[in-house]
């Protein structure tokens, strides 16, 4: 579970760029925390040390983040975004491939970061 020597851009100042909807980033939380061995206090832990200053995130966070329903409800959590950072350090690490999801999150920010406003909807995961 350890993502700890995984750095990624913008991480030191909590500006990592993030390319998952809320929505998704609950369905990772919920799918990691099925796995055989893994408890919410160890997960709420690995997910904390993405922001490097000891910070905590507590259960009650976490149960309302995941209790919410939406592509942006609950997008200023900061389990939203240590989750995404964590499961984007565990994507590198073990060298998987970006989702179509991803790549289609990526080009969607791309041009609203180059000034296009044009509304391309989501295809795929």
């Amino acid at each position: 579970m350890d993502v700890s020597s995984i750095h990624l851009d913008g991480e030191e100042h909590e500006n990592v760029p993030v390319y998952d909807t809320c929505d998704e980033v609950r369905e990772k939380i919920k799918a990691f925390l099925c796995q055989d061995g893994v408890t919410q206090a160890e997960f709420l832990r690995e997910v904390a040390k993405t922001f490097g200053n000891g910070r905590k995130i507590q259960a009650n966070m976490l149960n309302r983040f995941l209790g919410k329903k939406g592509l942006n409800s609950g997008n200023v959590s900061s389990i939203f975004h240590a989750g995404y950072v964590f499961f984007e350090k565990m994507r590198i690490r073990d060298r998987k491939p970006k989702t179509v999801f991803r790549e289609e999150m990526e080009d969607i920010w791309m041009e609203s970061w180059l000034g296009d406003t044009k509304n391309r909807g989501l295809t795929g995961r």
